[in-house]
């Protein structure tokens, strides 16, 4: 009996899964994923609490958009600018990383250190699975 092979999972899609770094533990996290180009991508951001692709914080759109290219299993020029108008009257940031696109799982899994009205974020870690 053969056993069927699973397709692998693009990088474009929505996404659900988890934030890490010096100040958050586990924090939940969403994403909606576009094609912008050749093996480049972007889309909307969500600090996820009330659930997968809600805004947090009273906001109104999405909580930031982040950008990023893969070269093989790589994630490369990963960028998320923060837009939280009503976290702490108002919280832009920035973030910049890299890390691995595991397409056989559908798996992001971003290094990342940044910026914002919390202070710096360090040793961070970006876990988004693509929900297919």
């Amino acid at each position: 009996m053969e056993i069927p092979k699973e397709d692998p999972f693009e990088v474009k899609g929505n996404y659900i899964g988890s934030w890490d770094d010096n100040i958050y533990t586990n924090f939940p996290i969403s994403a909606e994923i576009k094609s912008t180009g050749s093996d480049k991508f972007s889309g909307p951001f969500y600090y996820s609490q009330l659930g997968p692709y809600i805004p947090c914080c009273m906001d109104s759109g999405d909580n930031g958009t982040i950008s990023f290219e893969i070269k093989g299993d790589s994630v490369i020029h990963f960028v998320y600018n923060q837009d939280l108008q009503f976290y702490m009257g108002g919280c832009p940031g920035t973030y910049e990383g890299s890390g691995l696109w595991n397409e056989k799982l559908g798996i992001l899994s971003i290094d990342f250190t940044g910026e914002d009205c919390d202070g710096t974020h360090t040793g961070g870690k970006i876990i988004l699975r693509n929900q297919r």
